[in-house]
């Protein structure tokens, strides 16, 4: 079911046809997701695994490329307590783009940050991410956390 949700994310999310038939985005509902966009990145400053968890749905995907995908509560919380226990781990996000269309909504940017090698030496990366995010119960949260590195 996920697989299709990105697509279909970018279908309803895209085209002045989709806006035409959608209801005005509530100025609430974007200032509701850049305060979870902002409430991700101190709990990765904070390397806060139960906080960081929380900003995320039942069923939700975190794909990054250094592992599989991981999908539910329980691989996402301990994908990110490995990734907050590398001593390098860094990691800054900028938001360029945020879309809303009805409970859907995604935000694109950049990132930059630094992790450990396999031979444990801190090397720095950039790249692109993209969260979808699904109104629940009156709560953005993430569906679907993707990143790519520049390459």
């Amino acid at each position: 079911m996920l697989r299709y949700t990105l697509p279909l994310a970018a279908i309803l999310l895209s085209g002045p046809q989709a806006q035409a038939h959608q209801p005005p985005v509530a100025a609430s509902d974007f200032q509701q997701i850049h305060d979870v966009d902002r409430g991700m990145l101190d709990a990765i400053r904070a390397r806060d695994t139960d906080r960081m968890t929380a900003f995320y749905a039942p069923n939700a995907t975190l794909m990054n490329p250094q592992a599989a995908a991981m999908t539910g509560l329980a691989a996402i919380h301990a994908a990110w307590r490995e990734i907050f226990a590398d001593p390098n781990f860094a990691l800054n996000f900028s938001a360029s783009e945020t879309q809303i269309s009805g409970d859907l909504a995604y935000v694109r940017g950049t990132y930059n940050g630094t992790s450990s090698n396999a031979a444990k030496q801190a090397v720095t990366g950039s790249g692109s991410y993209v969260t979808v995010f699904r109104k629940l119960r009156g709560h953005w949260l993430a569906v679907a956390d993707i990143s790519t590195p520049d390459r």
